[in-house]
């Protein structure tokens, strides 16, 4: 894909990392209705909010490196083998990421608790 800028582009990949991590909440919340029953509409968008301000500070823990460097303003970094090992790496992590949600939505059918509470 070509972009206009490295800020573009580097949006583009958070849009798409949020995008990846909210289809996953949405799984969780279809795959285990009886959990969520009680749950209004209000309380429902509130949670899936509150999800997001989570997918926020996870995406920006695990990849506030990659994306720093995808973003400064050095010609060097600009060249093509630089953006594609850049986004190999931001790829990985977020693979890393999506595989642990992945086992936590699996662990919440058997105990309908999340992953991070056991730990």
């Amino acid at each position: 894909m070509k972009f206009k800028s490295v800020y573009r582009q580097t949006f583009t990949a958070l849009l798409i990392s949020f995008t990846i991590l909210m289809a996953l909440r949405i799984w969780l919340y279809f795959s285990y209705p009886n959990d969520f029953v009680m749950l209004d509409t209000r309380e429902t968008l509130l949670s899936f909010l509150m999800g997001f301000r989570v997918d926020m500070s996870t995406l920006f823990t695990f990849l506030a490196l990659p994306i720093l460097l995808a973003i400064v303003p050095v010609k060097r970094l600009l060249h093509p083998t630089y953006r594609k090992t850049l986004g190999i790496l931001w790829s990985m992590m977020l693979l890393v990421i999506v595989m642990i949600i992945v086992g936590d939505i699996l662990y919440f059918g058997f105990v309908h608790r999340h992953l991070a509470s056991e730990l």
